[in-house]
């Protein structure tokens, strides 16, 4: 029972009991000046406005982020005081206060504002906030929450593939090194002059009989091998005891070579074995398309940021037959915790078709893993917090 309710029962006794006008007077403005009070408090709670600022919808673990409320009292009646909390989930941890407390008079706005950390790849809501507001004494007390939200998508970490401890099987396996060019001998760039272990096949005699020299075609060169990542997200492959940290490992490791791939100028694509929220019902493989360029990156990401693991089975036949529709000059990496039968059947089946590929070993431990011949091999492993692997 609230003082207001004490305080006029006690008068209701005294006026019964003694009689009194005085008393009576007193109750009446008790009555009069909580009536005032509850209904302007309520109505300027039910009026107040809450806008917040754009907040910035993407962000990587690390970074940080500004929240700003602004407040209005559109009412001619004052709040006392208001104590406003606003909402977050744990993805994004808040690093300054997010609870405040402020008067409000008649016609009036107040502006707030706080940092988040991202802390966790997922898609995360700001808000909404919770409003308490009464008299000056505290002793009235009324609530109310907003609707508000802001939405947050919080990438995976991205690691520098040397920090990764991955760089050397990169350049021969899925990506071929800065100084090795292919060329198209059906485009003729121009012509030079020839050097020891230059093909007959591309001298070009009309230029040597008329230096009296040996020239060469030179030919335009080739674009840069399109990339694939396969990642597998499968939750039986991981072991238990750690499934959580190992998987998103995997998954920090794809969406660093997918940041190399387009550091590079590369096409590359995503598939990923994994449960997701575009995938339709009973679907198992999400795949982003073959593109290049920062803004397909950025739904590569968007779509690492969501992925959970699937209870499904890994499908090999079916990444198979989606690469049989890539061009040849496409390397696949296949991320997984571990190669079994069917996956090590898979890759020699790629293999024999033409892609280059390499199997990045998400692992704790040396683990032996029997891979067709051909296939490139990389491992990568962490002691401790994935965060020590550090950011680029």
């Amino acid at each position: 029972m609230s003082i207001w309710a004490k305080s006029f029962f006690a008068l209701l006794a005294l006026a019964v009991f003694f009689q009194s006008r005085t008393i009576y007077y007193l109750l009446y403005a008790l009555m009069g000046a909580y009536l005032v009070h509850r209904i302007g408090v309520v109505r300027a709670l039910g009026k107040l406005t809450i806008s917040r600022s754009r907040l910035e919808p993407r962000l990587f673990p690390g970074e940080r982020a500004k929240v700003e409320l602004t407040v209005a009292n559109p009412s001619r009646a004052p709040l006392a005081w208001v104590r406003l909390s606003d909402q977050g989930e744990t993805g994004l941890k808040a690093v300054s206060e997010r609870t405040f407390g402020f008067a409000l008079p008649p016609k009036a706005e107040v502006r707030l504002e706080y940092e988040v950390e991202a802390t966790k790849r997922g898609r995360y809501a700001v808000g909404p906030v919770e409003i308490e507001a009464g008299d000056p004494f505290g002793i009235e007390r009324f609530s109310a929450a907003g609707t508000e939200q802001s939405e947050v998508l919080v990438y995976p970490r991205i690691h520098s593939i040397e920090r990764l401890g991955i760089q050397s099987q990169m350049q021969t396996g899925a990506f071929r090194a800065p100084s090795l060019h292919l060329s198209d001998p059906s485009r003729i760039s121009g012509v030079r002059d020839y050097v020891e272990g230059d093909s007959f096949r591309h001298v070009h005699w009309r230029a040597s009989a008329h230096t009296g020299a040996f020239k060469v075609k030179k030919f335009e060169p080739m674009g840069t091998l399109n990339l694939a990542v396969a990642l597998d997200l499968t939750y039986d492959q991981y072991a238990q005891w750690n499934v959580g940290p190992m998987s998103e490992l995997a998954i920090e490791t794809a969406a660093s070579i997918l940041a190399l791939a387009d550091a590079r100028r590369q096409v590359f694509g995503l598939y990923a074995h994994c449960e997701h929220e575009a995938l339709e019902r009973g679907a198992s493989f999400y795949f982003t398309g073959f593109h290049k360029g920062d803004a397909h990156l950025q739904a590569c990401l968007e779509a690492l940021a969501v992925a959970k693991l699937t209870d499904k089975t890994f499908e090999v036949d079916a990444l198979v037959e989606h690469a049989a529709a890539l061009k040849k000059e496409t390397s696949l990496v296949w991320v997984a915790p571990q190669v079994n039968e069917a996956a090590a059947q898979g890759l020699a089946r790629l293999r024999q078709m033409g892609f280059q590929t390499l199997f990045v070993h998400v692992a704790t431990g040396e683990d032996h893993v029997d891979l067709p011949p051909g296939v490139g091999y990389a491992r990568v492993s962490y002691g401790g917090d994935i965060a020590s692997l550090g950011l680029t």
